[in-house]
């Protein structure tokens, strides 16, 4: 009887580049970093309908803690653009 397997059925669904995107523009700092611990890509990813980043979006509800966390910390493009060829 072999019980490895059931820690394999308790891992979270990954996450999505919009709820990435939202708790950049929510200011949740800790549900961010556990987003890009988890995936550090969803940091560069734009969202698909708007192509705003998580950059971008903290930028536009001005949440500076997470502007700092985002660019000092290497996980986003500073010079990424919409799709409208807007930062």
């Amino acid at each position: 009887n072999n019980n490895n397997n059931t820690n394999n059925t308790d891992t979270a669904p990954p996450f999505t580049t919009s709820q990435t995107i939202n708790a950049a523009s929510t200011g949740n700092a800790t549900l961010l970093r556990t987003h890009l611990s988890q995936n550090p890509s969803l940091a560069h990813l734009p969202d698909p309908e708007t192509g705003l980043t998580p950059l971008m979006a903290a930028a536009a509800a001005g949440h500076l803690s997470i502007l700092q966390y985002l660019i000092d910390d290497g996980h986003a493009p500073w010079n990424a653009v919409d799709r409208r060829g807007k930062c």
